[in-house]
């Protein structure tokens, strides 16, 4: 029989194997604090790394309507396009032949809809020339029924298609429905609209492509859509503890489905959650307890065998954390962002790897308070 000491000892041993393997205390750096408003200010979306450099957006600042950068890891910046008032990209970039191609929230052809300030645009960025180029202009066109307008997510690149979301718009603006649309665009910018929205309205993120069809996030259900039109709900939330809101790209592990929500769970701080392709849910963790982060506004990666992520606060000084999650819901905040010591605060990006070594952005906190780019080896 098993003293009380060898059977506390055996649970410890099974706790610490179920936990993320840590072999160092995680180390976070700035590489590269937002310098004043004309540098950028305000980066919401991640990263990419094309050839070893980064490039992201900034929702403000440049010319007044944000800009696209690059910063290398050891901190040089540049801001290759300052875009004009009112564009403001708040959506990260993909990588296609060595252009780079994106979106605005605003900007493009104003109308009543879009109160004044543009429905948004999809742009690209010629890396070899540093030039710049206006692809497409959403508009809320009443006379046609087939506008999207405020796009949002990352866009998908599928067989030279990009694909994306628009927030709003779709299906019969005049009535109201204001539902939001999947389109696809080439890469010369000719654009129409896969899918239009009559329900389940206000797509929350980009897309990413499973065999043949195309999963993505409404604020509250996940659904698919074919490049050919069909749709279908694969998961709709309900009350707490499960998650509401969904944020960000979704993350496929094997066919299944993982990805956060800023709101619901057990404490209302937000979730982890995963559905399989059946539209079978788990709530992985719940944000929220004691030290932990709260409030996620952006996806998951994985690495290893683990996810990784970010939330917008909580965290041991409320401006946000960097978490692990292993894929049975064992979470472990790696790192608490500390707004008033020149570190950055609220991460609201999707965090990417280079080798082991996490990169993202926070949206404010730095030297200057204007946000930062950041790196963490967990």
């Amino acid at each position: 029989m098993k003293s009380a000491h060898a059977a506390s000892l055996t649970a410890l041993m099974t706790l610490a194997l179920a936990q993320p393997a840590l072999a160092t205390t995680p180390t976070e750096s700035v590489i590269y604090s937002f310098k004043d408003y004309a540098d950028g200010a305000v980066p919401l979306a991640g990263l990419i790394n094309v050839g070893g450099t980064l490039y992201g957006t900034t929702g403000y600042g440049g010319n007044g309507g944000g800009t696209v950068f690059s910063v290398t890891p050891k901190g040089s910046e540049s801001v290759l396009v300052p875009f004009d008032y009112p564009l403001s990209p708040d959506a990260g970039l993909i990588n296609v032949g060595g252009t780079l191609y994106g979106t605005t929230m605003y900007g493009g052809l104003g109308s009543e809809g879009c109160y004044g300030e543009g429905c948004g645009t999809l742009f690209s960025v010629n890396l070899a020339a540093g030039t710049w180029t206006q692809l497409y202009a959403f508009d809320t066109d009443y006379q046609n029924k087939n506008a999207g307008t405020w796009p949002v997510g990352r866009l998908l690149s599928v067989g030279g298609t990009l694909y994306g979301t628009t927030t709003m718009g779709g299906l019969d603006v005049k009535k109201g429905c204001n539902c939001g649309a999947v389109f696809a665009t080439t890469l010369s910018g000719a654009t129409n609209y896969v899918y239009l929205f009559t329900s389940n309205p206000t797509p929350a993120g980009g897309l990413i492509k499973i065999g043949g069809r195309l999963y993505g996030a409404t604020y509250n259900s996940l659904y698919y859509v074919t490049t050919h039109g069909a749709y279908a709900v694969l998961y709709t939330f309900g009350p707490s503890p499960d998650g509401a809101g969904v944020v960000g790209d979704l993350t496929d592990v094997g066919g299944t489905l993982y990805g956060t929500t800023t709101m619901g769970g057990t404490y209302g701080a937000g979730t982890v959650f995963r559905v399989t392709s059946a539209g079978v849910e788990t709530v992985l963790h719940s944000f929220g307890g004691t030290g932990d982060g709260s409030s996620p506004h952006a996806g998951l990666i994985k690495l290893g065998s683990a996810l990784y992520g970010t939330t917008w606060s909580g965290g041991a000084y409320g401006s946000g954390t960097v978490f692990q999650l292993t894929l049975t819901g064992q979470e472990t905040v790696l790192y608490s962002f500390k707004i008033n010591s020149g570190d950055g605060a609220f991460p609201g990006g999707k965090l990417i790897a280079i080798g082991n070594t996490l990169y993202g952005t926070t949206a404010m906190g730095g030297a200057n308070g204007y946000g930062t780019v950041f790196s963490l080896v967990p």
